[in-house]
């Protein structure tokens, strides 16, 4: 198991429905707007960074998936 497989599944333990579904709406609601999937992940990522939560599960997941997407990946696989 990777690492970054390690921290979701922490976070998955550890952080209930309500931190996802925070998550999944901050999403959908970006992209309701028009801001691309990459824009939406950089900027929910970016302000978790600067509010002091970089070492946080979530926070660490969500630079993965901008990497993998950077990379050519669709975010399924990601």
């Amino acid at each position: 198991m990777s690492e970054i497989e390690l921290h979701f599944a922490k976070f998955m333990v550890l952080y209930g429905i309500q931190t996802r579904r925070r998550l999944w709406r901050k999403l959908a609601k970006l992209l309701a707007n028009g801001v691309p999937l990459l824009s939406a992940l950089q900027s929910i990522h970016n302000r978790r960074i600067e509010a002091g939560s970089a070492k946080e599960p979530i926070t660490i997941a969500l630079g993965e998936w901008i990497k993998m997407l950077n990379s050519g990946q669709r975010l399924a696989v990601a």
